[in-house]
C-alpha cells in the first residue's frame, strides 16, 4: 500500500541501495508494521519524505572537515528521516522502529547526532531552536499537515532566525546586487525574478562568492583539476566550455548532491538548463576560471 512511498524516501535519504534497505527501508515497514492507524501512518510517512528532502540542503557540519562532513552529514540526514517517522512516539516504540543496527550507525557520527536525535523524538517533545532536527522535523510536519488541510498554517513558519536559515535553504534565493526583473508565470501572475551575480574575472573572487561549506567542496575540485588523470571520469571539461561533475564525486566528499545543485545554481555557477541532473555541469565562464590551462587534459565528456 505505501511502497512507493518507502521507496521515495529511501531514494531521498541518499544511500545506495543495499544501505538504504537496511538503514531506512526496514524502520519504514517495522512501524507500517505496527501501526493500525493508517491517517498516522501516512502522516509520519509524508513528514519522513519531506524531512529527507529538507534534510539534502540543511547544513548540520558547520566548518568541519572534510572528512568530518563525510561522516556526519548522512547520519545527520538518517537521524531527520527516522525522528520524523517516530516523533513523540512510546519509547519502547521508537526502540523497535530504529534497531541496534541502525542506532550503531547513527553513534559512529558521534555523540552530539545521538543526543538530538533522541531529544526530538522524546514522547511529549516540544520544539527546541538548538535542536536541528527537532526544527527540520517539526516543520516539515507542520506543512504536511497543513497541505492536508488545505490551509497555511504559522506552525510551519520557522520559529527563530537559525531555523529561518535553514528553511530559506529549501528555497534558491535571488543572488545579492542582482536588478530583479519582471517575469510572467504560466498562471498569468507577474513576479520579480533576480539575475544571477556577473562572473568575477579572477578565480579567487569567483570561490569567495559561495559560502564555507561550497568553498571546500571547489578547493577540492581544484586538486582534481591540477591532476588529468585523477580527473577523469569524475570530473571532464566539455567541448563547448562547460565542466561536468559527476553526482559520485561530489557524494564521496561527503556532500548531498541536491544541495551542491540548489547552492551552486543560486550563486551563478551552473549552466542552462541548471536543472537537477548527473553530472553537474558548471558554467563555462566559471569552468575556465577553475580550470585554467588545464583544459586540454580534459577534454573527454563524462
Amino acid at each position: 500500500m505505501h511502497e512507493k512511498l518507502v521507496a521515495d524516501i529511501a531514494q531521498a535519504s541518499g544511500f545506495a541501495p543495499e544501505q538504504a534497505r537496511l538503514l531506512v527501508v526496514r524502520p519504514l515497514e517495522t512501524f507500517i508494521a505496527h501501526s493500525n492507524d493508517s491517517a498516522v501512518v501516512r502522516l509520519s510517512l509524508d513528514s519522513a519524505l519531506l524531512a529527507a528532502r529538507k534534510a539534502q540542503v540543511a547544513e548540520f557540519c558547520g566548518l568541519g572537515r572534510i572528512e568530518r562532513r563525510r561522516l556526519e552529514t548522512p547520519r545527520w540526514r538518517l537521524a531527520c528521516i527516522l525522528a520524523a517517522l517516530s516523533r513523540g512516539l512510546p519509547r519502547e516504540v521508537t526502540e523497535r522502529i530504529v534497531q541496534p543496527n541502525v542506532m550503531a550507525f547513527l553513534e559512529e557520527g558521534g555523540a552530539e547526532i545521538v543526543a538530538a536525535f533522541r531529544e526530538a523524538v522524546a514522547e511529549e517533545a516540544r520544539r527546541d531552536p538548538s535542536n536541528v532536527i527537532s526544527v527540520l522535523v517539526d516543520d516539515a510536519r507542520a506543512r504536511i499537515i497543513s497541505r492536508d488541510r488545505g490551509v497555511s498554517s504559522p506552525a510551519s513558519k520557522p520559529c527563530d532566525a537559525a531555523s529561518k536559515e535553514r528553511d530559506s535553504s529549501l528555497r534558491e534565493p535571488p543572488t545579492a546586487g542582482s536588478p530583479p526583473i519582471a517575469q510572467q508565470s504560466p498562471d498569468g501572475n507577474i513576479a520579480e525574478v533576480s539575475l544571477p551575480a556577473p562572473i568575477p574575472a579572477r578565480a579567487e573572487d569567483l570561490v569567495r562568492m559561495l559560502d564555507y561549506p561550497m568553498q571546500l567542496l571547489v578547493k577540492e575540485l581544484q586538486k582534481v583539476l591540477s591532476r588529468p588523470k585523477v580527473a577523469k571520469g569524475s570530473v571532464s571539461l566539455r567541448p563547448d566550455g562547460t565542466l561536468a561533475i559527476r553526482h559520485e564525486w561530489i557524494h564521496g566528499l561527503g556532500f548531498d548532491p541536491a544541495q551542491v545543485v540548489a547552492r551552486l545554481k543560486s550563486s551563478g555557477w551552473l549552466a542552462e538548463p541548471s536543472s537537477f541532473q548527473n553530472p553537474l555541469v558548471l558554467d563555462a565562464r566559471v569552468a575556465g576560471l577553475l580550470v585554467g590551462t588545464r583544459g586540454r587534459d580534459l577534454l573527454s565528456a563524462v
